[in-house]
């Protein structure tokens, strides 16, 4: 019976899944995807931040959007027809970047005036327990500040090219239980994101005996399902 209800639909959980467009990964990669590359799903513009970096633009990008993770970078592209955002240095987290508010962990640049300190252990502390950027208050003296992102980095995420293959970044996300990963050129210089997002929106379809992968869109800010299929390939 299983066998012959697949010919015609996935099962009833599957679809509910598609239908609310839920971004779970399957367990294996459609099958017809073969065609896509991280170049191909990859998310532009790349918001990242400064190793160096003002008080000011750490609280506006952590209001603004609502991002896990920001690539580091140690440099900035001022010629806007550059198709990079700079060289890759590392990863921070949205967390780390809070806590590091809360603690006051930045300086004058004028005077060197370091002006909080924190400890292995105050990440451990609060750990899961991360509170909201809303729930920070950052006086206003202190926005024109500088914070140091270089000691908080991760140096070593993982990270890939952009012609590295679709089943390639869904079994990597799989297996190492991956939220982003930064997608680099040949000089390490950064040229988009991959999400768990990018790569759930492309779902396998079958109907009839005919099969291919299809584009999903995701709830728009009403709560309201976005249906942009695209067909990729078929057979």
């Amino acid at each position: 019976a299983r066998f012959v209800g697949n010919y015609f639909n996935e099962g009833l959980y599957d679809e509910h899944i598609n239908l609310k467009q839920v971004p779970m990964l399957p367990w294996d990669p459609p099958v017809k995807s073969f065609r896509l590359t991280a170049g191909n799903i990859k998310s532009t513009p790349v918001k990242c931040f400064k190793a160096f970096e003002s008080v000011r633009r750490v609280v506006e990008m952590l209001t603004m959007t609502s991002h896990n993770g920001y690539p580091v970078v140690s440099e900035v592209p001022s010629d806007p027809g550059v198709q990079h955002f700079g060289q890759f240095v590392g990863l921070i987290t949205r967390e780390q970047l809070i806590l590091l508010l809360i603690k006051k962990v930045y300086y004058n640049p004028q005077t060197k005036e370091q002006y909080g300190d924190v400890s292995a252990n105050d990440f451990r502390d609060t750990y899961q327990r991360y509170p909201d950027i809303q729930d920070v208050e950052v006086p206003e003296e202190h926005l024109d500040l500088e914070m140091d992102l270089r000691p908080f980095v991760n140096l070593s995420p993982y990270t890939c090219g952009e012609s590295v293959s679709f089943a390639r970044l869904f079994n990597l996300f799989r297996s190492m239980g991956l939220r982003h990963l930064v997608v680099v050129n040949e000089d390490n210089k950064i040229v988009g994101m991959v999400t768990r997002k990018d790569l759930a929106k492309f779902r396998k379809w079958r109907k009839q005996g005919t099969s291919g992968v299809q584009q999903l869109g995701f709830m728009d800010k009403d709560g309201l399902p976005v249906i942009d299929e695209h067909e990729c390939c078929s057979t």
